[in-house]
């Protein structure tokens, strides 16, 4: 006859308890991680995410700044050739550039008007030879 004893040693309950019905000293363990992680995803929401955002901005910013380059050198070569400028021009960005021709005691200028964040307009103007 197998004792009563013997038949339940092998298993083990779930849960805090162990056999004898007495808490195991790492029960409250679950409690400090749970407080760990959240502390942990309150770092990551405050730092990271700001940081990442910020990073989008900026770099949304210099695509625009570098298709307003791009688009001044192309004007640029148009006026050098002899050929009209064009005034509006609808960027790959959705942003809309305007080139102008100033007349100044350095010379002729083509200068791309764009703009910016927040309501910003920017310029960047290129000397024309001749």
């Amino acid at each position: 006859m197998i004792s009563r004893k013997r038949a339940g040693a092998g298993r083990r309950r779930c849960g805090s308890r162990n056999g004898e019905g007495r808490r195991r000293p790492d029960a409250g363990s679950v409690y400090a991680e749970l407080l760990l992680s959240f502390f942990v995803w309150l770092v990551i929401v405050i730092y990271v995410v700001p940081a990442f955002m910020h990073i989008t901005v900026m770099r949304k910013e210099l695509l625009i700044r570098n298709e307003a380059s791009r688009l001044l050198n192309a004007q640029v070569l148009r006026a050098n050739k002899g050929l009209p400028v064009e005034e509006r021009i609808a960027g790959d960005s959705g942003t809309v550039f305007i080139t102008v021709i100033e007349e100044g005691p350095e010379g002729r200028r083509v200068c791309v008007k764009y703009e910016a964040r927040k309501e910003r307009e920017e310029r960047i103007c290129e000397k024309v030879r001749g």
